[in-house]
């Protein structure tokens, strides 16, 4: 078997491409001196490995002996893995979606030697059809256009670049207002889908950041509305196919606007920031099914997609056997065989049909397969039928128990086994998060521990982060989402834990942060930092697309650690990148639905809870508790525990803290709002009817 340059590499997306007859070359410097030297234009192909598309257009083209033999002669082919390498796809998906107006993956890029792009597209099929060029017409052309054109397609790459580099510049605006997060909420309000939750028709994708949002806008305007799109959306998207009733987790999106179709990978992020939502959304309502997705999503996560190491893979595939979602689908008659005389009930409750239960929009035949799926909650179940909600819970456990044993015996979609700084940071905040909402110490214990593992793998020798480890000596350098997750990952353990040590190395990096990655002129924070790789631009992302952005995320850490450490440095930082961004998110408000909750941060008041006295007594375990059920998101808490802290290091970073102490050696409780401190007190209710 023919191997290529990429036989080699570590990322299982770019090893599932080591024996195509395409002569692929991993991402490096030295490949772009080749294509100068053999005046070849570049190919960049760029996917990762549970990418559904990525596997057709793989089995369609890349392993096709024609197309390799048309790319082997008049390009240089070069293959990336998008979770490898973000900084790269942030790029060329910015020029994918600057000259076609959108963009996906794969993601397919033509460009000069010097990687400035002149054609950028997605999928492409071997061969042409009615509604797509193939790319047995597309490469000849554009091979044929470089030998008799070359110098108009370079200087329409020199455009396409400056013209992206002007995208992402930004000037200072005003701060921004709370005007602005009115429109946000006006916007999701109109794409609101009343009757099946979400926003917007189809395909329709979790965002749990804009969850998120609206729970903190009806927290400060105590607004109805905003409350029931949120939940409303949890409820619904809880029932549908797109979650996994039988394994637990959920898959990327729906296809369609009832979430009964999913597109079938399961993402680690997602996860995460489901994991977030829902906790979120208990701590607000206090409902419990809220709390049973977050339990689910952990087991998932435990049973498959945490590593020996206490780390999380990435993902795993959409594919089984070369076929979307059979690991996941089932025909009526085995659901029958298996659950025999328990079958009929199941497959009521579940919308399990003979003839199948969806329409794939992408076969011709039809499906007899179905994704399980509910209408209603258990709970107006059990009344409608009029059966015990208890009883009926434990018939559907027990069913779900033999079925998940059958799937079980099954071929496994492909887990992607990279361990990324970025989405362990996002998990590592959930489980904290999560653990405090819920008062869960196993979910903080794992996010402890896959912290440890972050901090000890993950950190050079000069105490810079890394986005992944590529083996003993060497890592793919960290870009702002690492730093801006791992920050937030790092606060809220603190929160959870007070353990000075994550308070201390959040500030490390975020020292970091503003060294390298800071935007000196007009504020906010660029993708990449200045001392790394030099592409064709450095980024400032602020889009809040599947994941809130890097700049969302580092401009509510700013805040957090100016309240917690009385810097106001900290809040000046963000308001500089608040203001670098207001004129671009005026635009479209509701799609930046994290800034917006930067906001809110910004903009309300906040309140610095300190309570001095033994971590351990009865009292300041109780005064936790009472603040972990207050849902308070413009709150922070410390601990000045003066017999086991180090009391050197508590006054370094938390100064402010230095007067307060136990009143007559009881915990004691100072509470501030911005920092203008009322009278200590022993009465916890005092303090919680104050920030109410």
């Amino acid at each position: 078997m023919s191997t290529n340059f990429l036989i080699n590499e570590t990322s299982p997306y770019l090893l599932q491409h080591a024996n195509n007859p395409v002569l692929w070359h991993p991402w490096g410097e030295e490949v772009f001196a080749k294509a100068a030297e053999l005046n070849k234009p570049i190919f960049l192909s760029i996917g990762y490995s549970t990418c559904h598309w990525c596997h057709v257009m793989e089995r369609e083209s890349f392993a096709n002996n024609e197309v390799a033999a048309v790319l082997n002669e008049h390009f240089i082919s070069i293959k990336v893995d998008r979770e490898e390498r973000p900084d790269i796809d942030a790029v060329y998906m910015n020029v994918c979606q600057m000259l076609t107006g959108g963009g996906g993956w794969p993601l397919t890029i033509i460009m000069t030697p010097e990687k400035q792009p002149f054609f950028a597209g997605t999928y492409f099929p071997k061969d042409s059809s009615q509604n797509r060029v193939g790319l047995m017409d597309l490469l000849p052309r554009i091979a044929k256009l470089w030998n008799e054109q070359k110098q108009d397609l370079v200087n329409s790459a020199q455009e396409i670049s400056s013209s992206l580099h002007k995208t992402f510049t930004y000037d200072l605006g005003n701060e921004p207002d709370i005007t602005l997060v009115q429109a946000a909420y006006n916007q999701l309000e109109q794409r609101f889908d009343e009757v099946y939750g979400g926003f917007g028709t189809a395909p329709k994708f979790p965002s749990p950041h804009n969850i998120v949002f609206l729970l903190r806008y009806q927290h400060y305007f105590k607004n109805p509305k905003a409350l029931h799109m949120a939940e409303k959306t949890l409820h619904e998207m809880r029932l549908g196919g797109m979650y996994d009733h039988i394994g637990g987790g959920f898959h990327r999106y729906s296809t369609d606007r009832k979430w009964l179709l999913p597109h079938f990978e399961k993402m680690l992020y997602d996860q995460a920031l489901l994991v977030w939502a829902y906790a979120e959304a208990y701590a607000v309502t206090g409902k419990a099914p809220y709390r049973d997705v977050v339990s689910e999503i952990v087991a998932y996560l435990k049973e498959i997609m945490i590593s020996p190491q206490g780390a999380f893979f990435s993902a795993e595939d959409a594919d089984s056997e070369h076929e979307e979602g059979k690991f996941y689908m089932w025909e009526a008659a085995e659901i029958e065989n298996i659950l025999g005389n328990d079958a009929g009930l199941f497959s009521m409750l579940f919308n399990i049909e003979q003839g199948g239960n969806f329409t794939d929009p992408f076969k011709s035949v039809p499906e007899i397969d179905n994704i399980p799926y509910l209408k209603k909650d258990i709970e107006t179940i059990a009344r409608d039928l009029q059966k015990d909600k208890y009883e009926l819970t434990e018939f559907i456990q027990s069913c779900i128990k033999k079925l998940k044993t059958e799937r079980n015996k099954r071929v496994r979609p492909f887990r992607d086994e990279k361990i990324l700084t970025d989405w362990n940071s996002l998990i590592t905040a959930a489980l904290a998060i999560a653990g405090g909402r819920l008062n869960e110490p196993e979910y903080i214990s794992i996010a402890e521990n896959t912290m440890s593992y972050l901090l000890y793998n993950h950190v050079l020798p000069s105490g810079e982060l890394v986005h992944m480890k590529k083996n003993e000596s060497s890592g793919v350098p960290a870009t702002m989402e690492d730093y801006g997750y791992i920050i937030w990952a790092l606060l809220e353990l603190y929160d959870t834990t007070y353990k000075l040590e994550y308070l201390h190395k959040a500030l490390e990096f975020t020292e970091q942060v503003l060294d390298h990655y800071k935007d000196v002129e007009t504020g906010g924070f660029y993708f990449t930092a200045d001392n790394g790789e030099k592409l064709i631009t450095r980024l400032k992302e602020i889009y809040d697309g599947a994941i809130p952005s890097s700049n969302s995320v580092m401009i509510q850490n700013l805040i957090r650690l100016a309240h917690l450490t009385g810097d106001f440095d900290f809040e000046h930082e963000a308001m500089l990148a608040l203001r670098s961004f207001t004129p671009v998110v005026s635009k479209n408000p509701g799609a930046f639905t994290y800034f917006m909750s930067d906001v809110l941060a910004y903009s309300r008041p906040w309140f610095e809870v300190v309570i001095a006295g033994k971590k351990d007594s009865i009292a300041t375990k109780r005064f936790i508790r009472e603040l972990k059920g207050k849902y308070a998101p413009n709150l922070v808490t410390v601990i000045k525990d003066t017999a086991t802290d180090d009391s050197n290091l508590l006054n370094e970073l938390i100064p402010f803290t230095e007067g307060m102490i136990p009143l007559d050696g009881e915990p004691t409780l100072y509470l501030c709002k911005n920092f203008n401190c009322n009278l200590p007190t022993q009465k916890i209710d005092e303090v919680l009817d104050q920030i109410d």
